[in-house]
């Protein structure tokens, strides 16, 4: 059997590894754009700052593959499939015969069509690449500006403005990490930004950015809001899933490549995973794109044991994020926008500030600032939809700690599931 995966991220290098535990001889071979081997991208702010070497960067060396009889065609770019004759034909006009294919292609950072914004020292952060130049140029100039008030983009600032540049962050909503946290816990990550000297402008959109003579982007004008001098611009706006090769060869295609519960799209023998793919998530009844690292991990193992032949579903992860900036911990998982019967919980204590969304009974989304206790049970209580009143999650929130609310009154253990997310009954 020859195996075929594009992409070389946390999806296709889950499936290349669940693939191998199931079946030891077939031909696994994982083509990869960019040149190297498997990294997390989460780390490339640290790799900025100077806090982690390249080597430290990558997860995957050289000896991952070859222990595992894995072909890494690193710097090789597919550029059509044909699924009737399952070949791959790369930019080098060199063809690769599959029996299965896994497209992990993965998303691409949004770039705003803004007058100026093709200047040289704009950049975005998605690549090693990207990070690579972003550190050589932030090392000899003075002042950034980041288009972006999401994950990304504030990590990306956290980054400069530990190397020493003045930073200003320009956010287009009315708080920063508006996906993640509400407006109350927002502020107290501002207010831990701007005590370390990086402005934020909130409800504050650019309509260009200013060159030089030479090229070189000088300044973000940003309106009625004014402008700001930049030597450097990092447009940190979100990502969009990479779907051409899936469109090219007929893929069903939404916002992302199409799966089912096995992670096969709409072609036989075809399937996707990771920041491309529009799964269907159980616990929220409805199809999305989730790009996050876990969420591709447990796809492409997913997608690699069903490549292998055997018959697993992928039940969905509710989306998690869980960070430090300026050593205030960060944490949020499902979803923050409130319907109006939805009710509002907000706690503060030891340290913590505590948001909560309680939709008919069952917790829809939460958040934490601060110390994080108990911070794991969140997705569990998502992904489980434990039945849960506003009452009850008040108490959750405060005094006990969530662990031991949830052993104490409400839950009764079963049995731990491989992931750690254990396997529980409401009394």
């Amino acid at each position: 059997m020859r195996y075929l995966i594009i992409g070389n991220s946390a999806a296709g290098l889950s499936a290349a590894k669940a693939l191998r535990t199931v079946d030891q001889a077939g031909e696994i071979t994982i083509v990869s754009e960019e040149q190297g081997w498997g990294y997390s991208r989460i780390f490339l702010p640290e790799l900025i700052k100077g806090r982690i070497t390249e080597n430290q960067l990558f997860s995957r060396g050289p000896g991952w593959y070859g222990e595992r009889n894995i072909a890494l065609r690193h710097g090789c770019r597919v550029v059509a499939l044909d699924p009737g004759r399952r070949l791959a034909r790369l930019a080098s006009g060199e063809e690769l015969l599959y029996d299965r294919l896994l497209l992990t292609t993965g998303a691409k950072a949004v770039l705003p069509k803004l007058p100026g914004a093709q200047s040289s020292g704009v950049f975005p952060l998605r690549t090693i690449v990207d990070a690579r130049a972003i550190k050589r140029l932030a090392e000899r100039k003075k002042r950034a500006v980041v288009l972006g008030g999401g994950l990304v983009g504030l990590k990306a600032a956290e980054a400069l403005a530990t190397l020493g540049l003045r930073v200003t962050v320009g956010v287009s909503s009315g708080h920063i990490l508006s996906r993640q946290m509400d407006k109350d816990g927002a502020m107290l990550v501002q207010d831990a930004f701007e005590k370390a000297g990086v402005a934020i402008r909130t409800d504050c959109s650019p309509v260009g950015l200013e060159a030089n003579g030479a090229g070189w982007v000088c300044g973000v004008d940003f309106g009625a809001g004014g402008r700001v001098p930049a030597d450097l611009v990092i447009l940190a706006k979100g990502v969009s899933p990479q779907v051409d090769l899936a469109l090219q060869c007929g893929l069903q295609v939404g916002q992302g490549i199409y799966t089912n519960e096995r992670m096969e799209t709409s072609l036989p023998g075809v399937y996707a995973a990771g920041d491309a793919a529009e799964a269907y998530i159980s616990w929220s009844g409805r199809r999305e794109v989730l790009p996050i690292w876990p969420v591709a991990a447990e796809q492409g193992r997913v997608a690699g044991l069903n490549m292998a032949g055997l018959q697993v579903q992928y039940q969905g992860f509710p989306p998690m994020n869980i960070t430090q900036m300026y050593h205030l911990n960060i944490a949020s998982a499902g979803s923050l926008s409130a319907q109006p019967d939805d009710v509002i919980i907000r706690s503060t204590g030891d340290g913590v500030y505590r948001f909560a969304v309680i939709r008919g009974e069952r917790l829809a989304g939460a958040m934490e600032v601060g110390a994080l206790s108990g911070v794991g049970l969140l997705p569990w209580l998502l992904r489980k939809k434990v039945k849960l009143s506003a009452e009850e999650m008040k108490r959750m929130y405060t005094g006990f700690g969530s662990l031991h609310w949830l052993c104490r009154d409400q839950i009764r253990w079963n049995q731990m599931d491989p992931r750690g997310y254990g396997s529980a009954q409401n009394n």
